[in-house]
């Protein structure tokens, strides 16, 4: 059976995480925690969004651009590999002359970009956050708030999809309305 996504009246903004909602990456998680604990051992990356943002918050500028090129070769190393969602990307196609389309995600924005380019989406998203823009990530609300800031809407004319727990946590957060799918 294919997914139907339905939209609220009166939303004019769809915001979409990335990984697990549009496509599917590839990734070993444990490696690459594994990886980013070798090159930055007094931080805790057995979350690795937590470690990402202890990382923002204590190292030089140098090292931070290191730990997210280090997180986007993890995330585009089996690029071959990515499972696509389609019926969330045919979706996204038949609709995009009538929303305006963003991303909010915890991977890289290099990585967000290189996999829409590859679904031929990379037009039809306005805004992309990834880790990289907005590092204090999920469920934290920041980086839809940075969305709505940047789009200049209220966050009751956006509508947020997600697939899991932290993606509803950071809407609800923001104020707004969310669906896992």
């Amino acid at each position: 059976m294919a997914m139907r996504l339905s939209v609220p009246k009166g939303k004019n903004l769809l915001i979409f995480d990335f990984d697990g909602t549009i496509a599917s990456l590839a990734v070993d998680w444990g490696a690459l925690k594994r990886t980013m604990q070798s090159h930055f051992p007094s931080i805790d990356f057995s979350s690795l969004n937590r470690g990402i943002g202890q990382m923002c918050d204590r190292c030089s500028p140098s090292e931070i651009a290191c730990g997210f090129n280090l997180l986007h070769r993890a995330e585009i190393a089996k690029l071959e590999q990515l499972v696509t969602n389609d019926p969330i990307n045919a979706f996204i196609r038949e609709h995009k002359d009538s929303y305006t389309f963003a991303i909010c995600s915890s991977n890289t924005h290099a990585t967000i970009i290189a996999v829409l380019r590859h679904l031929h989406l990379e037009d039809v998203f306005s805004i992309v956050v990834g880790s990289d823009d907005c590092p204090i990530l999920k469920p934290h609300p920041d980086a839809l708030l940075l969305i709505l800031k940047m789009i200049g809407i209220p966050a009751s004319q956006a509508y947020f999809f997600g697939n899991a727990s932290e993606d509803l946590q950071a809407g609800t957060q923001a104020g707004v309305e969310t669906q896992l799918i």
